[in-house]
Parts: C-alpha cells; structure tokens; sequence
C-alpha cells in the first residue's frame, strides 16, 4: 500500500472514530434525557440557539478550511502525505465534532431535542460525507 493511502486511511479511522464517540454520546444523552434520570434545567432560550448557531458556523468552517488547506497544499508539492490527510480530514473534522458535541450536552442539559439534536445533525452529516469521501487526491 501507498503511503498516502495509508495515510488518508488512518485519517478516516481517526474521522470515523469520533464520529462514534459523538454517536454513543448522543445515545447515552438520550437515554439520560428519557428515563429522567437527567432532569432538564431551565437556562433560558439562548443557549439551545447558540448551539444552532454554532453549528451552521462551525458546518461553514470546517468546509472553508478543508477548500482553503486544498488549495494550499496543491501549492506546496512537499508537504507529506501524512500531514496532507491530517489538515484535510482530521482539522474540519475536529471542528464539527465541537459544534456536535456542544449541541449534544445542551441538550442534556436543557432536555430539549430541539434544536440541539437536530442542530447536530447538520456538522455530523457533513463530517460522515468528509469521513467516507476522504480526503482530496489531488
């Protein structure tokens, strides 16, 4: 195997991997919220949308920073495949994972699905697309 390929396959294990720990997270959040053994505390409205918003913002992020290290590394010959996969997948993909996980303890603490577990699920769809695509060949 190529070291490139085995470097953008590490690179998606390490993607796939905290998209599971953000999945087995989600479910113990769940599981928490519905048997009550969480109860739901009253923060107010602005702390459920900020976790929207922070997940539009951090969805925004992590593709602008994965097109702009693209274009970058297109540039610069030189870099290893090593750190090539790394700044493609692992940085946006740290960025999504943030805003899923923030969005996440929001709802555990708020108990409230929306919109936090539903705010989730836009950086969590776009890190799955980034994990199974992999990073760029060129």
């Amino acid at each position: 195997m190529h070291s490139s390929d085995t470097s953008a396959q590490k690179v998606r294990i390490l993607q796939f991997a905290m998209l599971l720990g953000a999945l087995v997270f989600a479910a113990v959040v769940l599981v928490f919220t519905r048997n009550g053994e969480m109860p739901p505390q009253d923060v107010g409205p602005v702390l459920p949308w900020l976790g929207a918003g922070l997940a539009v913002a951090a969805t925004i992020a992590a593709v602008t920073v994965r097109a702009t290290f693209r274009k970058q590394l297109q540039q610069q010959p030189h870099v290893s495949p090593g750190d090539r996969a790394a700044r493609l997948g692992i940085l946006p993909a740290a960025i999504l994972e943030s805003a899923i996980l923030f969005n996440l303890v929001t709802w555990m603490v708020t108990g409230s699905q929306w919109p936090n577990a539903v705010a989730a699920t836009l950086p969590f769809a776009v890190a799955l697309a980034f994990a199974i695509k992999g990073p760029p060949a060129d």
